[in-house]
């Protein structure tokens, strides 16, 4: 067998032929070439898998981004409503000057941005908020308060003096900041001033998120 295979060399050398000749392998060379073959796939495949959970990844975090903004900026569900109801749950007077007005009695509260301990919305999220406040005073009485941000005056409202009921209403828009303070505080010294609530809701602080 090999003096044919050195007959065939020789013959192509003679011939000027260029020829690679293939030594004839074993059967166990063959299977080692084989296996060798197969931990190269096997090789290139785990290189490829990598690739490819790399990839995935980063679409995940992505995805996962812009849900997570999409969830911040979202008003549509109810978790993410803010709105609040607050009013005065008995009569009181003798306001001191931008004295705060507390409105302990709640009737609605969501996204908990009322606090009733000090008679406070505290902005959850950025955004463009409404806000109204109604205030009532007895006969011979009359007060004047304002709905402030943060300290500064937003709008301001005046109950008449005469010998019946009298009630003021206001409304404002105003864009929050995370963590901004709004409240409805007296506004003037010296006047008689009184708030009633009687046997109905009449002394009131309400607002609620408009758009993000």
């Amino acid at each position: 067998m090999y003096g044919q295979y050195y007959l065939l060399v020789f013959f192509c050398l003679r011939v000027g032929a260029v020829v690679t000749p293939t030594i004839p392998q074993s059967p166990e060379q063959q299977a080692y070439a084989t296996i060798l073959k197969a931990l190269a796939d096997v090789k290139q495949s785990r290189v490829n898998l990598a690739a490819q959970v790399t990839r995935s990844r980063e679409q995940f975090d992505t995805i996962n981004g812009q849900l997570r903004y999409f969830e911040d900026s979202c008003i549509c569900g109810r978790n993410n409503t803010v709105a609040f109801n607050s009013f005065l749950s008995k009569n009181a007077a003798n306001f001191g000057i931008q004295q705060p007005i507390y409105f302990d009695n709640i009737t609605l509260n969501l996204g908990n941005g009322y606090d009733t301990r000090h008679g406070v919305f505290r902005a959850p999220r950025n955004g463009t908020y409404a806000f109204s406040t109604s205030v009532t005073t007895p006969a011979s009485n009359q007060i004047a308060v304002e709905i402030v941000k943060n300290g500064e005056q937003l709008v301001q409202l005046r109950t008449l003096n005469d010998y019946m009921w009298s009630m003021a209403t206001n409304v404002v828009n105003v864009y929050l900041i995370k963590g901004d303070d709004v409240w409805v505080r007296h506004s003037a010294i010296g006047d008689a001033n009184a708030l009633s609530v009687d046997d109905g809701l009449y002394t009131s602080f309400s607002g609620f998120l408009i758009h993000t």
